[in-house]
């Protein structure tokens, strides 16, 4: 995924949102590896086929 896509908590734990319904983003704890400059590989915390916010995650982190 992009990395606009992870987001990192004041603990340090980074986290993505997932899009669970109509206007509902979830949190969801997830463990990043960096695969170049601007993508990362999701190794743990989401499943495949899961929909995450790429764009605005942080403005997403702003509202909750």
């Amino acid at each position: 995924v992009p990395r606009t896509a992870i987001v990192r908590a004041s603990n340090g734990q980074d986290f993505v949102f997932e899009h669970t319904g109509a206007e509902r983003f979830e949190p969801r704890p997830v463990r990043a590896e960096p695969l170049d400059g601007e993508r990362v590989l999701i190794a743990a915390g989401i499943e495949p086929g899961k929909r995450v916010v790429i764009q605005g995650a942080e403005l997403l982190d702003h509202v909750r």
